[in-house]
């Protein structure tokens, strides 16, 4: 999670939070007799343990704030989709370049890729290339489509 989001929490696991919270207080007024230490040992740490699992996957049921992805499909210039053509991607701040094979359908994706970065996209196949497509980090979208064409 990075620093300045805010932890939301489905309805759901908030009231999961809040029953298991509610068990660490003392018993309202009620007569009851006391638990051996180990007994109590147990129950808190089983407790605890519900906890951070439903903590945990609320966490990764979030999206990253940070990341987007790329997906396009590579074509030739009769609009026919190209199947094994390698689309590379380039982070332009790093100098890290993906690569993905398309297959039947033509398509390529990256996912998780940095929202501070700017990228080129390009394809090739047997010698024929495509033109560089660029991605900005200005550009806001979660979700970029590029289709790349083999000239």
């Amino acid at each position: 999670m990075s620093p300045g989001r805010a932890l939301v929490l489905p309805a759901t696991l908030a009231r999961v939070v809040s029953i298991v919270l509610a068990s660490f207080s003392p018993l309202k007024g009620k007569p009851h007799a006391p638990e051996p230490l180990n007994h109590v040992w147990q129950k808190h740490c089983r407790r605890a343990i519900i906890l951070i699992l439903a903590l945990g996957a609320s966490l990764l049921a979030q999206p990253d704030a940070g990341t987007r992805s790329v997906e396009g499909r590579v074509l030739n210039s009769s609009g026919q989709v190209v199947v094994g053509a390698v689309v590379q991607i380039k982070d332009l701040k790093t100098l890290q370049i993906r690569s993905f094979i398309t297959q039947e359908a033509g398509v390529y994706h990256f996912a998780g890729l940095s929202t501070n970065s700017d990228y080129e996209v390009s394809a090739s196949k047997e010698g024929v290339i495509s033109r560089v497509k660029s991605l900005r980090s200005l550009n806001s979208r979660k979700k970029v489509v590029i289709d790349l064409f083999l000239n």
